[in-house]
């Protein structure tokens, strides 16, 4: 998921991997920097610690001020905190995987009437993914 994303090359974005974890990373004038990662949580893993396939997980970014945090299933796994970016709008993107996406929604604001100033802002991109069961990767 992406969140403060003002163009190709100036962004962050959350991910959960196949490989089991989960990470925040800010791509600023084009390079990544990873800020956070982590194992996930054994519920989504399976015996192999990869992400289980055709399970639905609902995932959430959050970015409140410089506090970036990434929800799977409504737990917290993974946060971080950035002062890079304090505006931009969000989407989703996904490598070498099939899923599916249901339920796609942005928050913006602090959830009054009023907007709150960009450094201080509150946006949450939410989704219900189902990660199938075929993979796809790159070939040489």
């Amino acid at each position: 998921l992406f969140a403060r994303y003002r163009t190709s090359d100036d962004l962050y974005v959350a991910s959960i991997r196949k490989d089991g974890l989960a990470t925040i990373k800010r791509k600023w004038n084009g390079s990544y920097t990873t800020l956070a990662q982590t194992s996930l949580p054994s519920s989504v893993l399976d015996g192999n610690g990869e992400l289980k396939t055709g399970d639905w997980h609902w995932l959430k970014f959050s970015a409140i001020g410089n506090d970036l945090e990434l929800f799977v299933d409504d737990t917290s796994v993974l946060s971080t905190t950035s002062g890079t970016f304090s505006w931009g709008t969000t989407g989703i993107r996904t490598d070498y995987a099939d899923i599916y996406l249901d339920d796609w929604s942005l928050i913006y604001g602090s959830g009054g009437s009023s907007v709150p100033e960009p450094a201080s802002a509150m946006l949450l991109a939410s989704s219900m993914c189902l990660l199938s069961a075929r993979h796809r990767r790159l070939e040489s």
